[in-house]
């Protein structure tokens, strides 16, 4: 089962908890009276509190710039974007993304790579909460219909480019309308009901994109390989994935947009793994350091064969843990994971297909761990991208390096809030009882750098 088949029965099936009776409770009270662990596994996602709306999304959206929306027809410029619901499914809401005016630089709407050192969280917010989405309901399994609000969500989801959009709307709007949060995509602005959407510009497609999606005997994974060899980014390939452009003949599908991000990150991040076992491994234990909107990250690379593992801990009054401290993780060994990554859930493929860009451009094997901090500076919940962009911005700098494990770990636990934090790393537990065949086979100057203990 891959990320995107684990999402989707997770989050399509109603919550096996009781409903929590808010009746009589602030909503501060209500946050307060849920465990802060079920709020980080859930991340608004899948409701484990049983509550049928997120209390902490719901706090925060309130606090979001509102939209004022004037009359029955938009028309603005798509960074480019596109939306698919999961609510509902089969039956989900998608249609474009725009704003509702012609805006000069359209394409920092919806520019992850460069928001990490141009933009504040206050400015992304601001942006995004800028980017209507113009919807209306269709089936998942029926991608090829002639629809004019999916037909121009899908030559959105192939630009390269900004490109102008005209929506008409169902009803006339005088109000203003609320944005929405979301724990794995970026925020974004309020959802109308379209009745027709249009693209009105000259749209530039890529020609690998366009030889994708005319290629209907590819399946999905092939064409998101591909695409990812021939440069499309990982954020393009979201859109393709999300819009029902990819995958063999008649079994594509519009897939959520909250799906389609981790099921990229998760599907480039195994192909890689397959390249990265091929590589020597490293000699000596490496560290990186990288910190952005309240998050910090380090990523220990240590000389092992591959496994990979994630360790999170939120700080009380973060954007997940409000009511206290919290901690979860996710692991896999050599052979790969059998399920979702539940605890840490998209982030863990966000990390781990950064980190493993990084192996695969050096022809090097490792075995990464990464520790993220999160402060009650991260107020609000800006999506994966956060973790993707850190952790690559990570691994650009000149790491640390160390003769022995246990140096890195201090070096972590003196610069971190947590001084026990690898108490919640498995794969450490590991790699301090067990040897590895290439640890027998290694000169003895390297056998007793990596496991040398600690004074």
């Amino acid at each position: 089962m891959d990320a995107l088949d684990a999402v989707r029965a997770r989050e399509t099936r109603l919550p096996s908890q009781p409903a929590v009776d808010a009746r009589g409770k602030s909503r501060e009270a209500l946050i307060a009276s849920i465990p802060a662990e079920l709020c980080v596994r859930c991340k608004g996602g899948k409701l484990l509190c049983g509550l049928a709306r997120c209390p902490i999304l719901d706090s925060v959206r309130e606090q979001l710039p509102q939209v004022r929306i004037r009359g029955k027809e938009l028309q603005g410029s798509s960074p480019p974007s596109l939306f698919v619901g999961r609510y509902g499914y089969p039956a989900v809401r998608t249609g474009p993304m725009l704003p509702p005016m012609h805006v000069p630089e359209a394409a920092k709407l919806d520019d992850p790579r460069a928001w990490l050192h141009s933009a504040s969280m206050t400015d992304i917010v601001a942006m995004r909460a800028s980017l209507v989405r113009g919807s209306h309901v269709l089936r998942v399994d029926r991608p090829q219909v002639r629809d004019p609000v999916l037909e121009a969500a899908q030559l959105l989801a192939m630009a390269e480019k900004p490109a102008d959009v005209a929506v008409v709307l169902r009803k006339e709007m005088q109000e203003r309308q609320q944005p929405k949060m979301d724990g794995i995509a970026a925020p974004m602005g309020p959802s109308l009901d379209a009745l027709r959407a249009k693209v009105v510009d000259n749209v530039v497609v890529p020609r690998r994109v366009e030889a994708m999606v005319a290629d209907t005997d590819a399946d999905t994974a092939t064409g998101v390989g591909e695409l990812y060899a021939g440069g499309i980014s990982p954020y393009h390939i979201q859109r393709l994935l999300s819009a029902g452009l990819l995958g063999v003949g008649q079994r594509r599908r519009l897939v959520p947009t909250r799906w389609s991000i981790t099921a990229t990150d998760d599907q480039l991040g195994k192909q890689l793994i397959a390249r990265v076992k091929g590589f020597t491994q490293l000699s000596q234990v490496e560290l990186f350091r990288a910190e952005h909107y309240g998050n910090r990250f380090w990523v220990l690379l240590l000389p092992r064969a591959w496994s990979y593992e994630m360790v999170e801990r939120w700080h009380a009054g973060s954007a997940w843990a409000r009511s206290g401290g919290a901690a979860g993780s996710d692991w896999e060994p050599y052979q790969g994971r059998t399920g979702y990554a539940d605890n840490v859930a998209g982030a863990y493929y966000a990390a781990r297909l950064s980190i493993l860009e990084h192996l695969a451009a050096r022809q090097r094997q490792a075995l990464p761990l990464v520790y993220r901090e999160i402060t009650d500076a991260y107020l609000f919940p800006l999506g994966v991208w956060v973790i993707r962009e850190a952790v690559r911005d990570a691994m650009q700098a000149k790491p640390r390096t160390f003769d022995t494990l246990e140096a890195a770990v201090r070096t972590v636990a003196m610069e971190c809030a947590t001084p026990d934090w690898d108490r919640d790393s498995r794969l450490l537990r590991d790699v301090r009882r067990q040897r590895s065949l290439e640890d027998f086979a290694a000169p003895r100057s390297r056998r007793e750098a990596v496991h040398k203990p600690s004074p």
